[in-house]
């Protein structure tokens, strides 16, 4: 964080927060950090305008919030992520204390993220949201899946560790990341970014959007590609394409009106692809070249699919009460066609013992010729879904000696994991993959998934003199 970020934030608490460390009243502190500009010169109060009326689909909601935050917190702004220039997911979070990360493709497409020691195979032990909403495929029935929002289409992160993540859920050991997408700007806005770079690397940015009294709108496209680093043996891909899409709109009261209201809907779309595979090297070809793939893991590809709603409305009937609920809907289809086997023999088995395989190992390079079906490749067919409805209740009671500012939150959600996988065969001649025959849909591996839940928290923020006490329960 730069050092701003860290002069705002250095009044960060845990569930129980003694203010007089900085001195004096709380609420003068607050004031005092509030009047910090931004990097743009405009005070933290107008900058957080921009989210209107839904602040209360954030996490934290600005890194003044931090301060009263139960557990540790972490910001990372839309400065942030445009100083730094970065589109991997790894290296933005690499620089929040607590987190984890093991990289898998190089380009953070298949995040592999864990919290103070919860685990990082591929997020499962984490809570991932977007705009405060579970994103993952089936957060609850199969966490560990192939999917985390775009980072390049992203205006900033929040992530909470310890307490303060019971709020969000179903994962609280370890603490929860959410992912904040591009608001819809307050006056209209058109931007255009495109690069270029090294192994046919490309990356086209685009949105546009506006808002005024009444209502507001943005488009934006994302499309990322790029040919791969690794050198597939007889030539081929092992690059990917990513292409992204978003849109929000929304209406809302009048500015006068005595009680403000927004309602906004937000449609997404992401389409991947990649050339990747499973299969690795044997340790004596690794040393050589770590970049080679061998020829029969051509054709070894991910293919994903994701449609998200979410539509959310907002009423605060008082200065004091804001309520907040949110539908919402996520689709994601993935099949990762991987090779499983050569003659028999697993990939696994194979490279670890090269010498006691080496028919084999020579096929699987493409060396000579094998057998017609002699190569296993496994479809790693899923369809997923998670839906919901959750709802937030915010009140401010009480006065004087005594404050307390009540959090009250419920969502009721189902998700489901669908597998319905087969094995196609194939063979190697003249150094090629060649296809002999599709296996019968739905003969390998098959499993249903599903869960619903039910959870409920309640967060009591007190505040009394130069004291923050923050109980809470999540059920």
């Amino acid at each position: 964080m730069h050092e701003l970020a860290t002069l705002k934030s250095l009044a960060l608490v845990s569930a129980l927060s003694l203010s007089s460390i900085l001195g004096g009243d709380p609420s003068l502190l607050a004031e005092e950090v509030d009047a910090i500009p931004d990097e743009t010169g405009v005070a933290s109060e107008e900058a957080a305008d921009r989210y209107r009326l839904f602040e209360a689909m954030l996490v934290v909601g600005s890194e003044i919030a931090l301060q009263e935050l139960a557990g540790s917190g972490h910001v990372i702004t839309e400065v942030d992520l445009e100083r730094q220039g970065y589109q991997d997911v790894h290296r933005v979070l690499r620089q929040v204390p607590g987190v984890n990360v093991q990289e898998e493709d190089g380009f953070g497409l298949r995040p592999n993220i864990g919290i103070r020691g919860t685990g990082i195979e591929r997020s499962s032990k984490v809570t991932l949201l977007e705009d405060g909403v579970l994103i993952a495929p089936a957060p609850y029935s199969a966490p560990a899946a192939y999917y985390a929002p775009t980072t390049g289409r992203m205006e900033g992160f929040e992530i909470v560790k310890g307490p303060g993540s019971i709020r969000q859920g179903p994962y609280t050991n370890g603490g929860s990341i959410n992912y904040l997408s591009t608001s819809i700007p307050n006056a209209f806005e058109t931007s255009f970014e495109a690069a270029g770079g090294s192994d046919g690397l490309q990356r086209i940015h685009v949105r546009t959007g506006t808002s005024g009294d009444r209502a507001g709108w943005l488009l934006e496209a994302y499309d990322l590609r790029h040919d791969g680093f690794k050198r597939l043996d007889g030539g081929g891909g092992t690059g990917f394409t990513l292409s992204d899409y978003l849109g929000k709109f929304r209406i809302q009261s009048r500015p006068e009106a005595k009680i403000g209201q927004a309602l906004e809907l937000k449609l997404g779309q992401t389409r991947h692809r990649g050339d990747e595979t499973y299969v690795g090297l044997t340790a004596a070809d690794f040393e050589v070249d770590p970049f080679r793939r061998y020829a029969g893991s051509a054709g070894d590809a991910i293919t994903t699919d994701h449609d998200q709603l979410q539509l959310s409305y907002e009423v605060r009937p008082s200065q004091r009460t804001r309520v907040t609920v949110t539908a919402y809907r996520n689709d994601f289809f993935r099949n990762w066609a991987k090779l499983d086997s050569v003659a028999g023999v697993g990939i696994a088995a194979l490279l670890e013992d090269p010498e006691e395989h080496a028919d084999a190992l020579a096929a699987l390079r493409g060396e000579v010729d094998s057998e017609p079906g002699s190569l296993k490749v496994r479809n790693n067919r899923r369809d997923y879904f998670s839906t919901g409805v959750q709802a937030l209740l915010g009140l401010e009671l009480g006065s004087g000696a005594v404050e307390h500012e009540l959090e009250l939150g419920l969502r009721v959600h189902e998700d489901e994991e669908d597998r319905f996988q087969e094995d196609d065969l194939y063979q190697m001649l003249d150094g090629r993959r060649m296809f002999n025959a599709s296996g019968t849909p739905g003969s390998q591996a098959n499993r249903l998934s599903s869960a619903e839940a039910t959870a409920l928290f309640v967060v009591d923020t007190i505040r009394t003199g130069r004291w923050t006490l923050t109980p809470g329960i999540r059920v």
